[in-house]
């Protein structure tokens, strides 16, 4: 009796911090493709309109980083989904895109100079409720 008990308040408290995440209970969730890997995220999905952030600790991992989103783009836009990408200094080749099942001619490329241009166009680009997904490339996040 105990252990039941203990399961439903660890349920509620899961279910408040999603809740004061913001997140809430998943009412459709979208399979991205990612198998098992869905059991790790709150609700068992991976969270949609929410901001994720993916580090490329070294330079030979960033294919592998920008493929995984890449792939979580391609369930996303679907055939009519559009996606803002946008950087100071672009990895990516669009045509390889095709590899993830994701046409180049949905994504919208934008090359700034600098990084805080980056930051800004990311910001605004995110208020924008016609947009799928946004992308932004930074080389450093810095709050100083």
């Amino acid at each position: 009796m105990l252990k039941g008990y203990q399961s439903n308040i660890i349920s509620a408290m899961r279910s408040d911090i999603l809740r004061m995440e913001g997140l809430g209970l998943a009412s459709s969730p979208i399979d991205l493709g990612l198998g098992s890997m869905c059991e790790f995220f709150p609700n068992g999905s991976f969270p949609l309109g929410a901001v994720h952030e993916f580090i490329s600790p070294r330079p030979e991992t960033t294919a592998s980083t920008t493929g995984f989103i890449a792939g979580i783009l391609s369930s996303l836009i679907g055939n009519n989904g559009a996606v803002l990408w946008i950087s100071a200094s672009r990895k990516i080749f669009p045509p390889a895109l095709r590899a993830f099942g994701v046409q180049p001619d949905r994504v919208v490329f934008v090359d700034l100079r600098k990084e805080k241009d980056v930051l800004w166009a990311l910001d605004e680009s995110l208020k924008c409720p016609s947009l799928t997904a946004v992308v932004g490339e930074v080389k450093e996040l810095s709050f100083m």
